[in-house]
């Protein structure tokens, strides 16, 4: 997956909700966000461009972790 301004994350469940973490590939968090919908549209702000990791840890125990190429 790739983006240069912005994408949307959707969520398999609409009751989901939870924390969104970003990753760069050295493990520091450069964003932290709450999730409350199942559609949420992720700016890339001031990330430069490079490869991120995206985990989203559900209220449920629930984790998703996703690679994203910011171009």
């Amino acid at each position: 997956n790739s983006f240069n301004n912005a994408t949307t994350l959707v969520l398999p469940d609409t009751k989901l909700s939870g924390d969104l973490f970003t990753f760069n590939l050295i493990g520091e968090l450069v964003d932290h966000r709450v999730i409350v919908e199942q559609y949420t549209t992720i700016h890339r702000r001031a990330l430069p461009a490079g490869m991120y990791v995206y985990q989203f840890v559900g209220r449920g125990g629930q984790v998703w972790v996703e690679k994203v190429i910011v171009e």
